[in-house]
């Protein structure tokens, strides 16, 4: 693993793979300034992100607006990580940079969640069982010591609301 610009890695994969965006469907990049370096492989990162931006493309079968917007909310938070602030707080891996509010990892996934059981009409047992698991992934985030339970929950509205919103409005573009 090695330190990261997240920005950086988002538009190198844009830049090579931005063909395979279906037409109709506008990417909107925001960063803010001075945003934490992230530590990961590169190729794993480079993955990540195609896989969630060509899924979210395919929930978008009518087109839309992806827009990576976490780390602009990051930035006007600027509210530190847990371990950070409190000497007592039990950290499980590797203490992430960065700011805590809201979570990435919890509105990522709930945005998945609310894009998957819309574009695959998905029955409430299955759409409840993949917010149990999005629960989980923000459960996780406190229990490892990244996060407050509030930057979860946040995450999570977050995460949920761009899903359906995004939802709600692709038949109009």
């Amino acid at each position: 693993p090695e330190q990261l610009e997240l920005e950086l890695l988002i538009r190198r994969v844009f830049d090579a793979f931005g063909r395979m965006v279906p037409e109709g469907v506008r990417v909107i990049i925001e960063s803010s300034e001075g945003a934490p370096l992230v530590r990961g492989v590169a190729s794993e990162l480079e993955q990540l992100v195609l896989n969630l931006v060509l899924n979210a493309c395919d929930a978008m079968a009518s087109g839309g607006t992806l827009w990576l917007v976490v780390e602009v909310v990051k930035a006007l938070t600027d509210r530190a990580r847990p371990f950070n602030l409190l000497r007592e707080t039990r950290v499980i891996g590797w203490r992430a940079p960065g700011l805590s509010f809201p979570s990435g990892h919890t509105s990522q996934t709930f945005f998945v969640v609310a894009l998957s059981i819309s574009h695959f009409d998905l029955p409430v047992g299955i759409a409840v069982g993949l917010y149990g698991i999005a629960a989980l992934v923000a459960f996780t985030r406190v229990y490892v010591g990244a996060h407050y339970p509030r930057d979860a929950v946040a995450g999570a509205i977050l995460g949920s609301v761009w899903g359906i919103l995004s939802v709600l409005i692709a038949p109009y573009f």
